[in-house]
């Protein structure tokens, strides 16, 4: 875990020095993107236990998106589940999920100007056992200014052969162009 948050920011760090104002304006599109966005994350009701269900676990996201072009480009996103919870596999035996960490590299499309698509694959990690999933999601997001942006993105994650969950943030935006 030490390992993926020393990654995160040194990534981070990377593209964080400031630009000026002429190149700003040079560059046509959005090139950096890093998003901090609070929502929920929501797993069906039947596959909980422990007598809970509780539809809809607090998270928080924390993505980094870098575009080649007006239409494409690639991100990180990272998910941290605030809360615990038991889920019933498939087979019928009980998963335990402890504040679950996911990383997810992605591929991003932009139909339009507000609007994103995102696919790829990724890992939760949590206590026990990691599991793989398969995510795809769309986002819609409004500049307030030439540098900032806020927004709302919809996911949806297919863990292999576990459990299947969505979740809803919303997100602000630091934006380099």
């Amino acid at each position: 875990m030490k390992q993926v948050a020393f990654i995160i920011c040194l990534v981070l760090t990377t593209f964080s020095a400031a630009q000026s104002e002429s190149e700003i304006k040079n560059e046509p599109y959005v090139r950096h993107r890093l998003a901090v966005g609070l929502g929920h994350t929501h797993v069906p009701s039947n596959e909980l236990v422990d007598g809970r269900n509780k539809l809809a676990f607090a998270s928080w996201t924390l993505d980094y998106d870098f575009h080649f072009n007006e239409k494409w480009g690639i991100g990180l996103e990272t998910d941290f589940i605030s809360e615990s919870f038991t889920i019933i596999r498939p087979d019928g035996e009980e998963l335990e999920r402890e504040f679950p960490f996911s990383v997810t590299p992605v591929a991003l499309y932009k139909p339009s100007e507000r609007w994103t698509l995102a696919a790829g694959v990724g890992a939760e990690f949590a206590p026990g056992e990691t599991l793989v999933f398969t995510r795809v999601g769309v986002e819609y997001g409004i500049e307030i200014s030439d540098r900032w942006e806020i927004g709302a993105h919809l996911l949806w994650d297919a863990r292999w052969d576990y459990y299947n969950a969505w979740s809803l943030a919303l997100v602000i935006s630091r934006l380099w162009r």
